[in-house]
């Protein structure tokens, strides 16, 4: 029952994550994202 369960959850995340990439692949051309710069907080990290 459990990786029955797991598996819907799998599905489901695959579907929504597909979606979002897509929204964002719409919503910024190429250009833009290889010209994107991170915020403050993300360079302090690396």
């Amino acid at each position: 029952m459990k990786t029955l369960a797991f598996l819907i959850f799998q599905v489901v995340y695959q579907i929504e994550s597909s979606k979002v990439y897509e929204e964002l692949q719409s919503k910024y051309s190429e250009n833009d994202l290889l010209t994107w710069e991170p915020p403050e907080e993300y360079r302090k990290n690396f």
